[in-house]
């Protein structure tokens, strides 16, 4: 019974410490333009095996990277482990859909691959929520490939309904 409780806590101030290393901030323009390369990346490292979802040129992934950026800073995230920026997630804030009005439209979201399955992922959407009830929105939506399951296994867990799909895209909202 002592060792469980031995080795439970030490498995417990692992996690704490792994934890708190996880940082999830906005980025001044200036930091942006100096991460977008490694922001870059990290996108076409998440979509490598799914290039029928993504931009697959560095140009391309640049520009809608400025394109999200500029979009909606505010909304803009990015997950660093120490010094490490290991994902980042993009949502607009005031996105006007033709469906549902006015809601906090995530366009893009993507962690490392190495750090996948760590809650990295489950972390940035949970920011991006967040910051949907400080804007006041009640509703967070998405386009999901209709491939990725990963992903879409995580919006499920995390509360999102399917609404319809268009070609290979799924349409899914939350409720806040």
């Amino acid at each position: 019974m002592l060792s469980n409780i031995i080795c439970n806590s030490k498995i417990f101030i692992i996690v704490m410490q792994v934890e708190n290393l996880l940082k999830i901030t906005n980025l001044e323009r200036s930091e942006f333009l100096k991460l977008r390369s490694i922001l870059v990346d990290i996108y076409l490292s998440a979509y490598k095996d799914m290039p029928e979802y993504a931009y697959n040129k560095r140009k391309s992934v640049k520009s809608y990277m400025d394109w999200l950026f500029k979009g909606d800073p505010s909304g803009f995230f990015v997950a660093k482990l120490g010094d490490e920026v290991v994902g980042f997630i993009s949502c607009h804030g005031n996105w006007e859909d033709y469906r549902e009005g006015r809601v906090c439209e995530i366009h893009e979201f993507a962690v490392k691959e190495e750090y996948k399955g760590r809650g990295i992922g489950r972390a940035l959407l949970q920011k991006a929520m967040d910051y949907a009830i400080s804007l006041g929105r009640k509703k967070v939506t998405l386009w999901v490939g209709e491939g990725n399951e990963r992903a879409i296994n995580l919006y499920l867990k995390m509360g999102f309904k399917p609404l319809y799909k268009a070609g290979i895209w799924v349409r899914m909202k939350k409720e806040l």
